[in-house]
């Protein structure tokens, strides 16, 4: 993960203790995410990226997976791949333009775009 973080111009984000204290040695960034909820290891990252002189941009959404961009799946080739009660019942789709998966707006989604409000915030 270091050498990988470290060709890519990555930070880590961890709450290995360990993991952080050999990152810094190699050169490589990475934050301690500390907290019990999802909004407070949010502030703690984005405070420690402010300590780094690090700004952070909400971006384009990529694939969990890979990391690769994703592309506009049409509703109807993605009722091919999802589960039957999702093809009914969503109608956007997006699929990984590297590893293949599917992605909709279900709950996950939701609260992914509530946390991601919090960057606005802070």
């Amino acid at each position: 993960m270091l050498t990988l973080a470290s060709q890519e111009g990555r930070v880590i984000l961890t709450s290995d203790r360990q993991l952080v204290s050999r990152a810094h040695p190699a050169g490589v960034s990475a934050f301690l995410v500390m907290g019990d909820t999802d909004r407070t290891r949010i502030r703690g990252i984005v405070r420690e990226a402010r300590l780094e002189g690090l700004h952070l941009v909400p971006g384009d959404s990529l694939c969990s997976l890979c990391g690769a961009e994703l592309y506009h799946l049409p509703r109807a080739a993605a009722q091919q791949v999802v589960p039957p009660s999702v093809g009914r019942r969503h109608r956007l789709f997006f699929r990984c333009s590297k590893c293949g998966q599917v992605y909709w707006h279900g709950g996950h989604w939701k609260k992914l775009m509530s946390l991601a409000r919090l960057l606005e915030e802070t």
